[in-house]
């Protein structure tokens, strides 16, 4: 009997068979664009090959092969709540270091290094909880979304887009300066992949037809007067997802928004929630220097439960919803 791995190789291939090269295939542009297979993004070059990167019409192979994709995964999950255990880098790096982020060890007993250690907890009107996230710059941290807050960005995505501004400073420093707020697609929200939201917003292409398939995607040109993506979806053989970039496409002004995210490999047996083994963000912010944030995740809890379990989120102070502690420098 063929292996089963072999078998989902060879029905990618059957979807693909005949496929003409794509343009970007056929040439090599003058600049890379984010949503090009195998490419790092790298800001500020959206419209380099604004036609490449999102074309007007959807390709119903490339639709097949997403909606192959999908049907690996449990996407009834979206009102169900997660948390997870992770460990945390981020700080500033040129674009040239972007997705080639290496991990500092940490320089403090408690996992802390020099910088800011940032709590935030969200809760609703009537105080149950919604969130929490809690990390150092460098070291160990945790967070948790509850479906509620989940189901609720989804809705934003599906009516303002993947982006809206913010509208006060916030009191974790790697924040301060933002404009635009982005929904977790590198943490809680990494299931959007493979939403019928997602589906519906995204015109598709075949990039990649060989090695590592890879799917490019853009969000549909009636819904581009929004904040809207565009990347690349990596598949393995046995038509999971491996990884997924975007880049984030804005009004002015501009961040240079985008991130990461990867997949483990779908353990055998039923399907499952897809969730992100690592995620990674950055976004412009003096010159070349990004804030660049890499988060690797143990294994995800999810409960069906609408609202977390209260003895994850911590309680806190009235009007303070986030902590900032800066710790000295360590001594030579």
């Amino acid at each position: 009997m063929m292996p089963f791995r072999r078998i989902l190789g060879l029905s990618l291939a059957a979807v693909l068979a005949g496929a003409p090269a794509s343009a970007a295939a056929q040439r090599v542009p003058p600049r890379a664009d984010t949503s090009r297979a195998g490419a790092t993004p790298l800001p500020g070059i959206v419209a380099q090959a604004e036609r490449e990167a999102c074309p007007a019409r959807d390709d119903p192979r490339a639709r097949a092969l997403w909606a192959r994709v999908r049907e690996r995964y449990d996407t009834s999950l979206d009102s169900a709540s997660m948390w997870a255990e992770m460990r945390a880098s981020s700080g500033y790096v040129a674009s040239a270091g972007l997705l080639r982020f290496d991990s500092v060890p940490s320089t403090h007993a408690d996992g802390t290094t020099d910088g800011w250690n940032t709590g935030e907890t969200l809760r609703d009107h009537q105080q149950r909880g919604l969130a929490f996230y809690r990390a150092p710059r460098v070291g160990h941290g945790r967070r948790g979304m509850s479906g509620r807050l989940r189901g609720s960005l989804a809705r934003t995505i599906a009516r303002d887009g993947y982006a809206t501004v913010n509208r006060g400073i916030s009191a974790d420093l790697t924040q301060v300066s933002a404009v635009w707020t982005y929904p977790p697609l590198d943490g809680e929200l990494a299931s959007h992949f493979v939403s019928d939201v997602f589906g519906d917003r995204t015109f598709f292409r075949i990039d990649r037809a060989r090695g590592p398939i890879t799917l490019a995607f853009c969000t549909a040109p009636r819904f581009r007067s929004e904040p809207y993506v565009s990347g690349s979806l990596f598949l393995r053989a046995d038509a999971s997802l491996e990884r997924v970039q975007w880049h984030y496409h804005t009004p002015e002004p501009r961040e240079d928004a985008g991130g990461e995210v990867r997949f483990a490999p779908p353990e055998p047996g039923a399907r499952r929630a897809l969730t992100a083994a690592e995620g990674e963000i950055y976004r412009r912010n003096v010159g070349d220097q990004f804030y660049h944030r890499k988060l690797v995740y143990a294994a995800w809890s999810i409960d069906p439960d609408p609202l977390l379990p209260e003895s994850l989120v911590p309680a806190s102070p009235p009007h303070r919803p986030m902590t900032v502690r800066q710790l000295p420098p360590t001594a030579p």
